[in-house]
């Protein structure tokens, strides 16, 4: 009974925070502009997801995009990154509630993967637009099915491994333990297994014998 009465009183401080935050940008009680970005991050917005709302502003036919409140140096970034792509950029707003909006124009340039993380390598290096992250994953993917494809169906997974270097860390932390190559892991008392438990491929998909 009292857990429930403190999670209560919990969730009702919590909502009475986020309308306090909400009331303090104004937008408490208001249906903000579709483009306003304020609505979507009422709590602030990353520089990654800043990069990626500007994608998103390059590849669409939106005229206007309004930004939530940021420090100066985003807003810089932010001005740096519409500049490179001729869009027309300013801030508005005063004190901790000046953000940047952008504009589109005649001249703006569409949007091109490539050109764009030059720009944010050359304007804000250290940051990742997010396509290396998902090249990277796909490309860990791709490996990781060519690795499993190679296995052929009765074949002990990991049989062609080498054994562990004598650089290798954990075969270091090992032999500071008193295990040396050809013991089983453990104590003399416990006896432990010699080899690794088998793990045989099995393509078919009939049911276990």
């Amino acid at each position: 009974m009292w857990d429930t009465f403190q999670s209560s009183r919990f969730k009702k401080k919590n909502r009475k925070r986020q309308r306090e935050e909400l009331r303090h940008i104004g937008l408490l009680g208001k249906k903000p502009k579709n483009h306003d970005l304020r609505a979507k991050y009422p709590f602030g917005i990353t520089t990654l997801e800043i990069t990626q709302e500007i994608i998103t502003f390059l590849r669409g036919a939106q005229e206007t995009v309004l930004f939530p409140p940021m420090d100066s140096k985003t807003r810089k970034m932010v001005h740096r990154l519409a500049s490179q792509f001729k869009v027309k950029s300013k801030s508005v707003g005063r004190a901790d509630q000046r953000r940047p909006t952008l504009t589109r124009t005649v001249s703006t340039m569409k949007y091109k993967e490539s050109e764009f993380d030059r720009a944010i390598a050359r304007i804000c290096p250290g940051v990742d637009s997010g396509h290396k992250s998902k090249a990277r994953g796909s490309q860990i993917l791709e490996i990781y099915h060519h690795t499993t494809a190679s296995y052929h169906e009765g074949e002990i997974v990991g049989s062609q491994a080498p054994a562990l270097a004598e650089g290798n860390r954990g075969r270091i932390i090992l032999e500071k333990m008193g295990w040396s190559h050809g013991k089983s892991l453990g104590s003399s008392e416990t006896k432990g297994i010699l080899q690794p438990v088998a793990l045989a491929m099995r393509r078919s998909r009939a049911g276990l014998q």
